[in-house]
Order: structure tokens, then sequence, then C-alpha cells
């Protein structure tokens, strides 16, 4: 539309398949989600919230060939080339009335980037990989700071060394990730 128009507002909707269309979620809770999938179904927090099954179920291909290459259940992937990013992600996108929304997971790096835009059309789509090229570089850098964290109680959650010194935990190194970490539970000595 042109720069002069006044913004033309739409009420709530959805679909005849809801909740299959239109992401009714705060970006908070997208990233706790995403940080749930990167994690192998544990959370940030440590807390299991998907078997390491059902996450790896979600990024599997379900077309090989056409109608659709790359789609799994929910995600679509991209091996990088010639995408947003240099390296293999798996991610969604929709837009509609009103509204645009993407979100990827940079499966080498471990980061996750989700925008959410109060508009569509050309200005949407024309922000949007910018928006998530800078997201993406922001991300990388916090990235190579953090690793697993094993909790006494062997649960696993992505931290800072100092965040998982706090928690008393035991930092398994940067760029270590929940999924390929097994956390033993420890016992603490105590006496009477």
């Amino acid at each position: 539309g042109s720069k002069n128009q006044s913004p033309q507002f739409y009420g709530q909707f959805g679909y005849p398949d809801y909740p299959s269309g239109m992401l009714r979620s705060s970006p908070a809770d997208v990233a706790e989600y995403m940080a749930a999938m990167l994690g192998g179904g544990t959370n940030r927090h440590g807390i299991r919230v998907l078997q390491t099954s059902s996450v790896n179920q979600s990024f599997a291909e379900l077309f090989k060939e056409s109608p659709r290459p790359n789609q799994g259940v929910f995600w679509k992937s991209h091996d990088g080339e010639g995408y947003y990013y240099d390296e293999p992600n798996i991610g969604h996108s929709g837009y509609d009335y009103g509204a645009a929304t993407e979100m990827w997971l940079l499966l080498k790096s471990r980061v996750g980037v989700a925008v959410m835009i109060n508009q569509d059309g050309d200005a949407a789509e024309a922000a949007m990989p910018k928006v998530l090229r800078l997201l993406v570089a922001a991300g990388r850098q916090v990235a190579l700071t953090m690793g697993a964290c094993c909790h006494p109680d062997g649960t696993c959650s992505t931290r800072t060394q100092e965040e998982c010194n706090a928690q008393n935990g035991r930092y398994q190194g940067n760029r270590t990730d929940c999924r390929s970490t097994a956390c033993p539970m420890t016992t603490q000595a105590a006496s009477f």
C-alpha cells in the first residue's frame, strides 16, 4: 500500500483448521519453546518438556521429494545454501493479514531466532531478513559462551559457566549441548 494510507485494522481471526494457522503466543513463550527444541526437549531451566524422540521426529523430513521437499511435521529444513544462514537450519514462517512471523533454529551454532511483526505486505517482507540476520549475528556471539550444565539431580540445561556454577552445576564446556550430554545424578554426603 501507499505510505500515505491510513493503517488497516484487522480483528482477531483464525482458520477452519485452527490451531494450525496463526501463532498466538508471546515472544517469550516462543523463545522458551525454541530453547527446548535446541535442548533436545529440555528447556533452559533443565526441565524436560518433550521427549528427545519427539524432538527428533518433529525435525524429520516427511517428504523426500515433491510435493514438499524438506518439509517436516512443523519445520522446514534448509542446508544453508541460498537462504538466510550459512549453516543447516530448520524453521517455519507465516504471513497473514496484519502479521508476519518467522522462527528458525540454527543447528550447528545452536541459536534460535524469532521475529513477529504486526504488519504484512512488502514492508514486512523487506524487514524480515534484515532483522533475522541481526539477531543471528548477536545470537552466535552469545552461543559461543554457553554450554551444557549438569545439575546435581541429573538434569541438563544450557547456561554460561558462571550461571552453571551459581546453580551448583558442572559446566561441560563452551558449545556443548544437552542433546549429546549424559548428566549423572550426583549424591551429596550428609552427616548426622
